[in-house]
């Protein structure tokens, strides 16, 4: 690692040029010359310190520790391919310190050369076996390198090996909970405490394994260890913000996060969490901007070469693209601005959407022109992504545009949903109840099918209108009498067209909700007791989609209650449905 503690002149460092008498005053002027550069190093003056590190190797080009140091203050300035030419000067000068290719592969790390900066961090352990700076450097390379089962390989044979680090043991524990082994990850993080029961990083460590296994209070309690043995743990701060949002804690969530930015907290999750907290309190003014962030979490870049729209270029007569990004749900809802754009702002709009969604997309204004993957772009004049336009309107709850409907069911598609389910008996109501696994808030949001057995009523027919079911929820199709459609949805906008042919959609929080929302269709939609930002908190409406009412778990997990509620409401007033 770099430190000032190794800008210590190394014992037995020796120049590869003749030795200097020691009665020429040179090799004392050359050493304090070196040790002037020293201080200013240790100081953080990396200017004048490279600058007495050059004095010294003009002099002496084949000093060892000035050229080591130089290459150190290089890769400290951000300068990494200059230092990766001082590293190499060192190791040509003295190959055997381990110590210097560790430094080395930072450098190649930095300039992005993995495979290169794997092969130096090895070197580094051959001369060095059992380093844990160089190990743990190479697991976060190799982890970089979308190579977790490598890390955790090379984590396993050096702790067999030679080595019981906790920092290595903590790392470990990093790369098992990002192969969701989170039992075994936890193990890993408390033996790294066992090993140094004060290591901050460890008692954060536990926190994200903890959350996904549902252990929330244990992962506030490891959370505040950390912030009690360092209160500027910056990283502890935002997991406790994180922590007491999911709690409905959300005062004292933005407290923590601002916290955690105060300190300098650099991790892009922090700002976008803290902006989804303010909308889902409807603070929409504060809550775009951190919104924003949500770019460099998981590192969207532009698909054109068009500029960036920032809201403020003139759009009249211009093209513009708007590109999707995260979920189809997300993708629907901000669908509503291309038109929007189209006609307040005289742009000619296209909108590149998944192709699950092309032919849905179609429905919207003739003016907005509909893309998908594998089409040839052409020239745009701006770009901008799907959501963020909002933030670049400005979007308040009193201005959020809401020209609802906006989409439209195909009339053919309708047509051949009306011949095939034939005339009505009852009242149709369609059920959606989990959507894909792989979300991050599945656990919350989606429910077990045969927790709906309340809505199996005589004067209602069931209706699945989701793609997917889960195997555990097969048999509780027979059992509740829903009418399985699955075979006849090819895309959404067949979803759109058989949700044309119903009276109600029930649903939780999933990409159906949105499509009945978008279409104007009757919703009723089923919300954790900590829902998605979009929802907010509290009322039974939605300002996004005027014919949505929210069903709210009155307490986190308890989804009998509220479906019972919705249960209620049906039994009492069915006829109410289409009002």
């Amino acid at each position: 690692m770099i430190g000032k503690p190794g800008l210590a002149i190394k014992s037995g460092s020796r120049s590869t040029c003749p030795p200097v008498p020691v009665n020429d005053g040179t090799y004392a002027l050359q050493r304090q010359r070196l040790l002037t550069a020293i201080e200013s190093h240790r100081q953080g003056l990396l200017e004048p310190a490279m600058a007495g590190y050059r004095t010294v190797l003009a002099e002496e080009p084949h000093r060892f520790d000035a050229l080591r140091l130089l290459a150190v203050a290089l890769l400290e300035s951000s300068q990494a391919a200059e230092a990766l030419l001082w590293f190499d000067r060192a190791v040509a000068v003295r190959s055997n310190m381990a110590e210097v290719w560790e430094q080395r592969g930072k450098a190649l790390a930095r300039l992005q050369r993995g495979d290169d900066a794997c092969a130096s961090f090895e070197r580094a352990l051959q001369l060095e076996p059992g380093r844990a700076s160089t190990i743990n450097h190479l697991g976060a390379q190799l982890i970089g390198m979308g190579q977790p089962e490598r890390a955790l390989a090379l984590f396993d044979r050096e702790l067999a090996a030679r080595v019981d680090s906790a920092e290595v043991w903590a790392n470990r524990g990093k790369v098992l909970h990002d192969l969701k082994r989170h039992t075994d990850a936890i193990a890993s993080f408390d033996r790294a405490l066992e090993l140094s029961p004060d290591l901050v990083a460890a008692w954060d460590g536990r926190v994200a394994p903890l959350r996904k296994l549902g252990r929330r209070e244990e992962a506030l309690q490891s959370c505040d260890r950390a912030l009690a043995l360092d209160p500027g743990d910056a990283t502890g701060w935002s997991l406790r913000g994180t922590l007491l949002a999911e709690s409905a804690q959300r005062e004292d969530a933005l407290r923590c996060f601002d916290e955690a930015l105060r300190l300098g907290h650099s991790d892009p999750s922090t700002p976008f969490n803290r902006g989804m907290l303010n909308l889902t309190l409807g603070r929409f003014e504060r809550g775009w901007d951190g919104y924003e962030w949500r770019t460099k979490v998981w590192e969207s870049p532009p698909v054109s070469s068009a500029a960036v729209w920032d809201g403020l270029q003139e759009l009249a007569g211009r093209t513009l693209l708007l590109t999707c990004e995260q979920g189809l749900g997300d993708t629907i809802q901000f669908a509503r601005h291309a038109p929007w754009l189209a006609q307040q702002r005289s742009a000619q709009v296209s909108i590149l959407v998944p192709e699950p969604l092309r032919a849905l997309m179609q429905t919207l204004a003739q003016q907005v022109q509909v893309l998908s993957s594998g089409d040839v772009l052409p020239p745009f004049d701006l770009q901008c992504p799907l959501l963020s336009v909002p933030h670049r309107l400005h979007t308040t709850l009193q201005t959020i545009v809401a020209d609802v409907p906006y989409l439209q069911p195909d009339a053919a598609r309708v047509a051949a949903w009306r011949q095939r389910l034939g005339p009505a008996q009852r009242r149709r109501i369609g059920l959606v109840c989990s959507g894909a696994r792989g979300h991050g808030n599945d656990q919350n949001r989606s429910i077990a099918l045969a927790r709906l057995a309340p809505l199996h009523q005589s004067d209602v027919e069931l209706h699945l209108l989701q793609k997917e079911l889960r195997d555990e929820d097969r048999a509780a199709m027979g059992e509740l009498a829903i009418v399985d459609h699955r075979d006849a949805l090819g895309d959404f906008a067949d979803t759109a067209a058989l949700i044309a042919c119903l009276d109600l959609v029930i649903s939780v929080d999933t990409s159906v909700a949105h499509l009945a929302g978008a279409l104007g269709a009757p919703l009723w939609l089923l919300l954790p007791a900590n829902p998605d930002w979009r929802w907010m908190l509290e009322r039974q409406d939605s300002p996004w989609y005027p014919s949505a009412r929210l069903f709210r778990q009155h307490r986190l997990g308890d989804w009998d209650e509220l479906i019972a509620r919705v249960a209620a409401e049906l039994a009492c007033n069915v006829q109410a449905l289409t009002e």
